[in-house]
């Protein structure tokens, strides 16, 4: 029975490097991922530049893999935030006046839509962010350097390697469950 869990996990994640790569098509080109201590010692940053290799108008996400979370969840007992300081954006590298707000998309536990696949959100350690639903749409430009900065995190020092943004992800046209298309971003590039 081991050997049967064993192989079907194997033959999972070939799929799912043969899908990733079967498009041929990289969307993003990630540039640099930095850690940062905050201003606050107990607290982070992190920065993720990225250029484009293709123009996107909206409805993008972002998102990676971290054993963090940048949820700004409430506690329900006492009620407070437990990541007050933590702010997140997106901006033009070349001129950072030029920013959207960021959002973690979470599940609405109260949609009737919430099964409809494909269906991206936040869960555990895998962070799916957009641009904040009552900004302005923010498109990305090809050959046009951006970086997405989650500031002053509380959530745990990244201590080494393990615990960086690893497994990172782009989705176009996020919210048009017939056309959204997922990437693999190849951070080699």
């Amino acid at each position: 029975m081991n050997n049967k869990r064993f192989f079907c996990l194997i033959f999972f994640l070939c799929s799912c490097f043969y899908l990733s790569k079967s498009n041929g098509f990289n969307p993003i080109e990630i540039r640099s991922i930095q850690a940062k201590i905050a201003n606050i010692p107990s607290e982070y940053s992190i920065f993720i530049d990225f250029t484009p290799h293709a123009s996107f108008d909206k409805h993008w996400a972002f998102g990676f893999y971290m054993p963090r979370t940048f949820n700004t969840l409430v506690t329900q007992i006492p009620a407070q935030n437990i990541n007050p300081n933590l702010t997140m954006h997106v901006c033009r590298a070349d001129n950072e006046m030029e920013c959207q707000p960021l959002e973690l998309i979470i599940k609405d536990s109260d949609s009737t839509n919430s099964f409809v696949l494909p269906s991206y959100y936040s869960a555990g350690f895998t962070n799916v962010f957009k641009v904040k639903s009552h900004c302005t749409d923010f498109p990305l430009h090809e050959g046009v350097t951006y970086r997405i900065a989650l500031l002053n995190s509380n959530q745990g020092l990244p201590a080494n390697l393990s615990s960086m943004p690893q497994n990172l992800f782009f989705i176009d046209d996020y919210g048009n469950n017939e056309k959204s298309v997922l990437y693999n971003i190849d951070v080699s590039s």
